[in-house]
């Protein structure tokens, strides 16, 4: 019955009870983009999705030039993106697909951490995974620990570009050792197929390790609090994608210390409203 009107499901909810008749989410296809791809995306019932197609395509389209010209001005590899605010991967499917050798996706919601591997799957995507875990703590451990390694160096005098991809420095043991007694440890395995493509030896490794060379967020309306903030002007490269501009402003203050606002685009996903999202491409000074 459900085929023959075009329905998916029918959800009912009353009292915390919920009831399913079909499937609890939607297949969107069409999501064509300027560079020739074809995209489909799994969204889930009680999650959020973008409702303006044409905006959202808009929006991987710019963020797909961003990282062409990412490409070329950063020119270590291999190139490794990490998004925090994953949600279901609608980022994460379209930017493993450009110049990154890797993407590292963060979502704390359990659902949508499966949902975003189905995603990946979906577009047979090799390049890419989405970790469960708290955008802000994973922050607390893995930009924390480049910016030691980053101090590290600069005290040394030198740039140790032999352990680009992995990091090696004498914090490490003493950071693993405390994160063990907390109990915050978030290892996971990488994949052969993800090993050969970046010619990695360690088969088995903290996610927290990688040396990325750029990071993408999407934030939820407050915006990045103030560890995240301050870390994540670390990195060579910043894509923040903003869906209130006053939190944005606050941010700015503070990035555009360290880095240079290359790009900044107006994305009206809500047409006739007084909601806009702002995305800016940001990098590093010395990177210019």
């Amino acid at each position: 019955m459900l085929k023959v009107v075009g329905l998916y499901g029918i959800i009912g909810r009353s009292k915390n009870v919920r009831v399913v008749i079909g499937s609890c989410f939607v297949v969107e296809d069409g999501v064509h983009l300027a560079d020739g791809r074809s995209l489909k995306y799994k969204h889930i019932e009680g999650s959020f999705s973008n409702p303006n197609l044409s905006m959202s395509i808009c929006t991987l389209n710019w963020m797909t030039m961003v990282a062409k010209d990412l490409s070329s001005r950063i020119k270590r590899r291999p190139l490794v993106l990490l998004e925090l605010y994953c949600g279901s991967g609608n980022h994460t499917v379209a930017m493993a697909g450009t110049f990154f050798d890797f993407v590292l996706g963060v979502e704390i919601d359990k659902k949508l951490v499966e949902f975003g591997s189905q995603n990946l799957a979906l577009n047979k995507v090799d390049c890419a995974k989405i970790i469960k875990a708290d955008s802000k703590k994973f922050c607390q451990r893995v930009l924390k620990r480049r910016r030691r390694r980053r101090q590290q160096q600069l005290k040394e005098g030198h740039d140790n570009r032999k352990n680009i991809f992995m990091g090696n420095t004498n914090h490490e043991e003493e950071e693993e050792e405390e994160e063990k007694k907390d109990g915050k440890m978030m290892s996971a395995t990488v994949t052969d197929n993800i090993l050969s493509h970046l010619s990695c030896k360690h088969y088995e490794k903290d996610f927290s390790k990688l040396h990325f060379s750029a990071v993408l967020v999407d934030p939820p309306r407050a915006g990045l609090d103030e560890f995240t903030r301050k870390n994540v002007a670390t990195y060579p490269a910043i894509l923040y994608i903003s869906c209130n501009p006053e939190a944005l402003k606050r941010d700015m203050k503070e990035l555009v210390q360290s880095h240079r606002a290359v790009q900044f685009a107006f994305l009206d996903h809500f047409p006739y409203t007084k909601h806009v999202e702002c995305a800016v491409y940001l990098i590093q000074k010395e990177e210019l």
